[in-house]
């Protein structure tokens, strides 16, 4: 039979995994609990359009620019107030700051951008460039 060597790599392994679990504890906010809300980016011949999800943050609450071909949302999803004589037993709803930035094509006509939220959904449309648009070649016949 073998003598069991010390290993302190494994040790070393087992201390960075006690540490994560101490700060996991001590975090007030878990890391499950982060949100960003879910975008769909999709594109067709004349614009991409990026739909967020973000329902119950008012219009107010949100803010879209444009810097350098890249474009940012932020915004915040306010925690509603505990009415007097209720108390929330369970909460499964994300709330505070999020801030999402995306790199834009060349090709997005950055000064005709529109954004409209309608039943908790962003829809920003960007519209794409004139030169940038599919063009149809006809083929001639001799």
């Amino acid at each position: 039979m073998l003598p069991i060597l010390w290993d302190p790599f494994t040790t070393i392994s087992l201390v960075e995994d006690e540490v994560d679990d101490l700060f996991d504890e001590l975090s007030p906010i878990p890391s499950a609990c982060v949100w960003s809300p879910p975008v769909r980016v999709s594109e067709d011949d004349k614009r991409f359009t990026v739909r967020a999800e973000l329902p119950g943050i008012d219009p107010k609450d949100i803010q879209l620019s444009i810097e350098d071909h890249h474009m940012t949302l932020k915004g915040e999803k306010k925690s509603e107030k505990s009415g007097k004589g209720r108390n929330d037993l369970w909460t499964e709803c994300f709330y505070g700051s999020f801030s999402r930035t995306f790199r834009l094509p060349e090709t997005v006509e950055t000064k005709k951008i529109k954004a409209r939220l309608k039943n908790g959904v962003l829809e920003i449309s960007l519209p794409k460039r004139a030169e940038a648009k599919p063009k149809k070649i006809s083929v001639e016949m001799n």
